[in-house]
């Protein structure tokens, strides 16, 4: 495993436990994040704010990582999002009340490093696979 490997996975762990008080010790301040429903975010601030959102409404959110790769200055992690929706999510169209579904979304994530921190992060996961799993898609 080499050093930027160890800080995606220390990243995973953090978010886990939902310290976000070592966020800067990861990412670059000025750091550039895409995430599906968010777009691009910059700072650090964003992206903290974006992550708070999602342990809160699932304060039991884990990361569970199926492959993870290191190559130059880029590691891609494969994994799955799982969790309980336990209390309000934030979204674009307002707040999405506690349905007390679990979810296990997978996602793909890409990190970029500059100077030893990650200065351009890219997370893809399926919003409508996210929806179904908590009940909110129309039924047909």
């Amino acid at each position: 495993m080499g050093d930027l490997t160890a800080q995606v996975e220390r990243f995973y762990k953090s978010f886990e436990a939902g310290d976000f008080d070592v966020t800067p010790e990861i990412f670059a301040q000025d750091v550039t994040a895409l995430v599906p429903g968010a777009g691009l975010m910059k700072g650090i601030d964003a992206l903290n704010a974006y992550n708070k959102v999602f342990k809160s409404a699932f304060p039991d959110a884990r990361m569970e990582i199926a492959y993870i790769t290191e190559s130059g200055d880029t590691v891609i992690a494969e994994g799955f999002f799982t969790g309980t929706h336990t209390a309000p999510l934030a979204s674009p169209k307002g707040e999405v009340p506690p349905t007390g579904k679990s979810l296990k979304v997978a996602f793909s994530d890409f990190f970029t490093f500059k100077n030893g921190k990650v200065a351009d992060h890219r997370t893809y996961f399926d919003q409508m696979e996210l929806l179904g799993q908590l009940g909110l898609l129309p039924q047909e």
